[in-house]
């Protein structure tokens, strides 16, 4: 009989050594993701609203203690769901931090929702209207304040879907690289995750020049005489919350395809050293 070689990795380690530092690049890699994560919710949260307020009291002519209760209502939001999701989260973390990149990148876009509105005066005009039967009020004219009260109540809805989002990013995530690195590593791993989260409010300063130099409306014909320069120059805000929805939607559909691929290789790490024990 011709002797048969037993496959690479049934009398030695070779398939297992392979696998478990191709899982253990994977999981530094998801680290970056998450990084990347922090860096863009940071952005979008704390450092576009410093930049934007101004922009956002000129566009929807509102008074500045509403601009401020968005990062309050992000605040009551994030705080109530602190732990729920905490628990939940227990045994099933990268899906709770998808979810959370998910709810950040729709919160994002529903926090720019007003500005499309406010250019489509007949959409806004039925939404406003439709408000307003549901209050009972319908026989009352449709007001400025009452185009102001849902520009404001869909941005709060805006932003407690961020501040929902952002628990993750803040207990699951820091509980992540403390299971999967070594403990001499994780406080480090840490300290560069945070680090990241105020590299992004510093990127959202050093870019908002640039971007509050686009007009809010680039779509619709405006006055040529009309310069970034003037008081009542109103800059294109939301590209910052649109941008950084993107990127927080690219980094969740990589993010669940790198844990795919360690899903599938701890599985083959797993057979193989099955296999090498018996």
């Amino acid at each position: 009989m011709i002797p048969v070689e037993p496959p690479i990795g049934e009398n030695n380690q070779d398939i297992p050594h392979f696998v478990s530092k191709s899982v253990k690049y994977a999981s530094y890699f998801q680290l970056v993701i998450l990084c990347c994560s922090a860096l863009t919710h940071s952005s979008m949260v704390t450092g576009a609203v410093s930049v934007s307020m101004s922009s956002i009291e000129k566009a929807f002519k509102l008074s500045n203690i509403y601009v401020v209760m968005v990062l309050t209502v992000y605040n009551i939001f994030l705080g109530l769901a602190s732990i729920p999701v905490s628990y939940l989260a227990k045994n099933n973390k990268q899906f709770f931090l998808n979810l959370g990149m998910l709810s950040i990148s729709i919160g994002g876009c529903i926090f720019i929702l007003p500005v499309f509105l406010k250019s489509q005066p007949k959409m806004a005009n039925i939404l406003v209207r439709t408000y307003l039967c549901g209050e009972n009020v319908s026989s009352r004219p449709v007001t400025e304040s009452h185009y102001q009260a849902l520009y404001v109540v869909i941005m709060y809805i805006g932003y407690a879907v961020i501040g929902v989002g952002s628990v993750p990013l803040f207990t699951t995530a820091i509980r992540y690289i403390i299971e999967t690195f070594e403990k001499s590593k994780s406080p480090l791993l840490i300290s560069i995750y945070f680090l990241c989260q105020v590299m992004g409010t510093m990127l959202v300063f050093l870019s908002s020049k640039l971007i509050l130099r686009v007009p809010l409306h680039p779509w619709i014909k405006r006055d040529p005489h009309e310069v970034p320069d003037q008081d009542k120059w109103v800059g294109a805000y939301w590209l910052i919350y649109l941008i950084g929805s993107i990127v927080l939607l690219l980094l969740m559909l990589l993010n669940i395809c790198v844990n795919q691929f360690i899903k599938k290789h701890s599985r083959v790490k797993t057979i193989s050293v099955l296999s090498f024990k018996n």
